[in-house]
């Protein structure tokens, strides 16, 4: 997926108990502005990404290194680095972390997937997808674009609900 749409997207899913909230606090803005951090920190692995653009002393040696969509999107490292970050109670750790999940997800449901999302524990070359390839959709394709509207839309909502309108 593209950065905006990691970002869009990531922030609905988090969004969602806003919609039955009366009150934000500065707590759960911030929580949220980690999470979108958090939903496109495994791109950095991409020298041309949103982060990788920012971040080319880290992106080019990681991805020269270990390539794209491997040591970054790492399922089990990042899940138990949650389970971590919640059982010590690391609140922004945690969204950081959910961040990074929610990217990790929804690059599994491109075409390309996740190439060796167990990374180095699995055989190389294997790619971790959640759908099948007939309900998959292409990076930068009408789908995602869909999925971004949808999302935004899903957000101003949530902002018209929390403003009262």
């Amino acid at each position: 997926m593209l950065g905006k749409t990691h970002i869009i997207n990531s922030l609905a899913l988090a969004s969602i108990p806003l919609a039955f909230e009366t009150k934000v606090d500065t707590e759960y803005i911030l929580i949220l502005l980690l999470i979108g951090l958090g939903s496109i920190l495994p791109d950095i692995d991409e020298p041309s990404s949103m982060i990788g653009r920012k971040m080319k002393f880290l992106s080019y040696p990681i991805n020269i290194f270990f390539g794209h969509r491997t040591i970054t999107h790492n399922l089990v490292l990042f899940a138990i680095s949650g389970i971590f970050c919640y059982l010590n109670d690391y609140t922004f750790l945690l969204a950081l972390n959910i961040g990074i999940l929610l990217h990790i997800l929804q690059d599994s449901i491109t075409y390309q997937g996740i190439t060796n999302e167990l990374f180095p524990f699995q055989r190389l070359n294997y790619n971790f997808v959640l759908l099948p390839r007939i309900l998959r959709f292409k990076v930068g394709g009408l789908t995602e674009y869909l999925i971004l509207i949808l999302s935004g839309i899903f957000l101003l909502i949530v902002l018209f609900i929390q403003l009262g309108i």
